[in-house]
């Protein structure tokens, strides 16, 4: 299931209270969990950054009996608000995930920024490597303290962007997943020369691609 529109929840955490609710009014037969305390089994497969507005969301939805995926769209979207549009829907394989690929950010830029940006860009694919410095905090097990310090890890940026250019005045980045290391796109942000706080609403989520389902329109 896609959504797409303009949207900027403060958080996924926000995005998955209003889909939950949305599923409720628009009386889909959602599968909830067992156990004390049963919730629907809804997920999302690419969780956002805080902040950043997306045009392109996939939600994996347990479902119990078969619905065509008109009638759910049609449902759906008859109940979604304003700036939150259900595109495309698809079913999955029994015990298959989503498999997302790659993800596409944009931001525009003013006149000026873009042009540092794009000689910083241009000074970047001369490079081998595009090392960046993260914060790794230690895991903490339930119930219990750590007193082991963070510490900072140095990550190759390069092989896990697939294209980083400015077009006019509009930065497109696309990162590649995969089990290693994801590229963060606020580390990419500070790879370019942005503020990877202040330059963090310029952002838009604009698509996700995925092996098992259809792109949003």
């Amino acid at each position: 299931m896609t959504i797409a529109g303009d949207l900027r929840f403060a958080s996924h955490h926000d995005t998955m209270r209003a889909v939950k609710r949305l599923l409720g009014r628009a009386k889909l037969p959602v599968e909830f969990s067992h156990g004390f305390n049963p919730r629907p089994q809804v997920s999302l497969t690419v969780p956002r950054p805080v902040g950043i507005a997306t045009r392109d969301d996939r939600i994996v939805v347990k479902l119990r009996g078969n619905l065509a995926a008109a009638d759910m769209l049609g449902r759906l979207n008859r109940c979604a608000p304003v700036g939150m549009s259900f595109t495309a829907a698809a079913a999955l394989p029994p015990s298959q995930s989503p498999a997302p690929q790659r993800v596409t950010y944009t931001a525009a830029l003013p006149a000026d920024r873009a042009r540092d940006v794009q000689r910083t860009i241009d000074d970047l694919q001369k490079q081998t490597t595009w090392p960046v410095e993260r914060l790794v905090k230690p895991k903490r097990r339930r119930g219990r303290r750590t007193t082991v310090s963070p510490r900072t890890k140095t990550i190759d940026l390069k092989p896990r962007i697939a294209a980083l250019s400015v077009d006019g005045e509009t930065l497109h980045i696309e990162t590649i997943c995969s089990n290693a290391a994801e590229a963060r796109v606020v580390d990419v942000l500070g790879l370019v020369g942005l503020d990877a706080r202040d330059d963090l609403v310029r952002l838009v989520r604009a698509r996700i691609t995925d092996n098992n389902l259809p792109p949003a329109d």
